[in-house]
């Protein structure tokens, strides 16, 4: 499921790197610090109206698993790039009777149980892929078009070189 970065436990879950650092680190804390932040008191949303505990155990739930998020498109190579991010939080351990995040960032593992499917590219096909994708248009140059590098690059990549 995609969720739109408008949604206030989003907004939340990605400020939830701030207080993995921080000397309070309590879920408990952090929920009601969130419960103050501008995106949650924005507008009246059952988030932010959520009774303690309840509100405490969405957050812990909602920190179990990777989020993909839309969001609002504000440069020119996110609206080129026309994708959605994946949002990682951080992890959680469970210290009787509070919860707190973890102070170090967590490996994620390519093979765990929300991980779906992994593709592979063979290198010999990767050429033929990128040939296939610049006739419709999408080449280096165009995807990170706010990029003096990715555009010279792509210059340089699409005359040859025995001029």
């Amino acid at each position: 499921m995609i969720c739109n970065s408008s949604f206030p436990i989003i907004n939340a879950i990605a400020d939830s790197y701030k207080y993995a650092f921080a000397s309070v680190t309590f879920l408990d804390e952090f929920y009601e610090s969130v419960k103050k932040q501008p995106y949650c008191t924005r507008e009246r949303s059952s988030f932010s109206e959520m009774d303690r505990d309840k509100g405490i155990d969405y957050v812990y739930e909602c920190c179990q698993k990777p989020l993909f998020v839309q969001t609002k498109e504000v440069s020119e190579r996110q609206k080129r790039q026309r994708g959605a991010y994946i949002l990682f939080p951080n992890d959680i351990v469970d210290m009787k009777p509070r919860f707190y995040f973890r102070d170090e960032i967590k490996e994620i593992n390519k093979y765990g149980k929300h991980v779906y499917k992994r593709i592979r590219i063979k290198k010999d096909f990767k050429l033929i892929m990128k040939k296939q994708l610049a006739i419709l248009g999408i080449n280096e140059g165009y995807l990170f078009g706010d990029s003096v590098d990715s555009i010279c690059k792509q210059i340089k990549d699409d005359f040859p070189t025995n001029w």
